[in-house]
């Protein structure tokens, strides 16, 4: 099956938004492979961070996910 590519562009002000998104295709889509690219400005280091700790927790929640997360 195909991966599931998203692309999201945002600023530092959209990381909740982006957290969402991300927490309800994992949720609604388990066991797919997915490819995030983020297109950012301005977001801080923490808040990259953050984004990395949450598809980190993703693929380490399913054994079998070949997910990549690229930002």
């Amino acid at each position: 099956m195909d991966a599931i590519s998203i692309l999201a562009a945002l600023d530092e002000h959209y990381l909740p938004q982006l957290h969402v998104l991300l927490t309800s295709l994992r949720l609604n889509n388990p066991g797919e492979h997915m490819d995030l690219y983020l297109l950012q400005s301005a977001v801080s280091p923490e808040g990259l961070a953050g984004v990395e700790r949450l598809c980190a927790a993703f693929i380490h929640a399913g054994s079998s996910d070949t997910s990549r997360w690229v930002y």
